[in-house]
């Protein structure tokens, strides 16, 4: 769109906006080299001029106002005055970006020139990284709304989440008591998880090799799942300063198989069941519960433990040995639970059995037993682990050699 200018003629030369009076073109501003010239507009140039020298270089600037250019040629004369020569330079482009800039910055308080050194000096720390990738990374790790999100609430989301995927109600057991000790350790939110915290809470514990170790796998599984719902930093390591625990090979102690037999000879009808299946098949306790007497099938000779029951949520069979059958049989029932029960009555049970038979009760003894006699008898490291639902290097390395004499083994499963 054309804009219509005035030209000024010979006798119509305006008025000086800052004097009021008559104008006469050109206007000389500042002296010598720092001399700046108004022109009125022509025919051929329908526009007021400023003309310029600075850095060896003839400037220019053209306007439609007289009063914006006169105001301009006096700013340029002074800071040409004052030697502020770069000020001076600033054509008209750089001036409309001038202009956006402080638009933009307007509303945030800050200078151009302070604006533009922060990110002079924060481009240079990134190096090859841009400051909007940089942004993004923050935003990404400090998310206001996630750095309330409490523990106990990911804790929740953590067992949901695991019980939806169908694991084991004894794993399920297990997850909810070792996370609990988290909960109570720390009531505040996820983001004021620190490595040093973790290290004290671990401190705290006190807890045993094995004990620990497993500790330590599941508090580490919840924070992998904290990461990966974007609660927790994914280069983040809240773990590093815990080591797990040395487990010192063949710490397992076992009972004998007289010890056995006297814990079988004192027992009552409801825990013989019970007994059978930890010293003669390996069940965990907590698997032990979930049984029933559906999965004891007689005519194929096998313990079957379903991954619903199972720990590792894996099916498996086991072998009934002649003893087992026999004693199964006795007491078998046609249907429902072999352990009718409440869970936490079966360890105080257990634990009146062993002073009723005068027998020194060792922890989780009966399935280190069966697994000891069991790797004797058979030789097997793969198979015994597949019968006990454990890993063959766990068998191998804790298992192995604990019981030397295979004569012990074939009593053991005589009883």
């Amino acid at each position: 769109m054309a804009v219509a200018y005035t030209v000024l003629t010979q006798a119509e030369r305006g008025y000086s906006p800052m004097s009021g009076r008559p104008v006469s073109f050109p206007v000389r501003y500042g002296r010598g080299l720092q001399r700046v010239s108004l022109y009125a507009p022509t025919t051929a140039l329908p526009y007021y001029r400023i003309t310029y020298r600075t850095g060896g270089k003839r400037l220019q600037r053209t306007y439609t106002c007289l009063e914006k250019a006169d105001r301009e040629a006096r700013a340029i004369a002074g800071k040409l005055a004052l030697g502020e020569v770069s000020v001076a330079q600033i054509n008209s482009s750089e001036v409309v970006q001038l202009r956006a800039a402080q638009e933009h910055l307007a509303p945030l308080g800050i200078r151009v020139d302070a604006a533009a050194g922060e990110y002079a000096a924060l481009t240079s720390k990134l190096g090859t990284v841009s400051l909007d990738q940089a942004v993004d990374f923050y935003l990404l790790n400090n998310n206001p709304e996630l750095n309330e999100f409490r523990l106990v609430h990911l804790v929740e989301q953590f067992l949901d989440f695991k019980k939806a995927s169908g694991v084991s109600e004894a794993y399920m057991r297990d997850l909810r008591n070792r996370t609990r000790t988290l909960k109570d350790f720390h009531s505040g939110s996820v983001s004021d998880l620190t490595a040093e915290l973790m290290v004290r809470y671990f401190g705290d514990l006190q807890f045993a090799e094995h004990n620990h170790n497993n500790q330590l796998r599941v508090i580490r599984t919840l924070l992998r799942f904290a990461q990966s719902q974007g609660y927790l930093s994914a280069t983040v390591d809240l773990l590093r300063g815990v080591a797990g625990k040395r487990m010192r090979k063949g710490s397992y102690p076992v009972y004998q198989p007289q010890e056995f037999t006297a814990l079988m000879d004192s027992s009552n009808e409801e825990m013989m069941p019970a007994l059978v299946l930890l010293g003669f098949c390996g069940v965990r306790p907590s698997e032990m519960r979930g049984l029933s007497w559906h999965d004891v099938r007689v005519e194929s000779r096998t313990l079957v433990i379903d991954a619903a029951n199972a720990k590792t949520a894996s099916r498996r069979t086991v072998p009934l040995c002649e003893a087992a059958l026999t004693r199964l049989q006795v007491c078998k029932a046609s249907e429902g639970l072999i352990w009718r029960r409440k869970s936490d009555y079966w360890s105080k049970a257990l634990n009146r059995l062993h002073r009723k038979a005068g027998v020194k009760q060792l922890p989780n003894g009966l399935r280190h037993s069966y697994i000891s006699y069991r790797l004797t008898l058979t030789g097997d490291v793969n198979r015994t682990a597949l019968e006990a639902g454990n890993s063959a290097s766990i068998i191998h390395r804790h298992y192995h050699a604990l019981v030397d004499d295979p004569r012990l083994a074939e009593e053991w499963f005589g009883v």
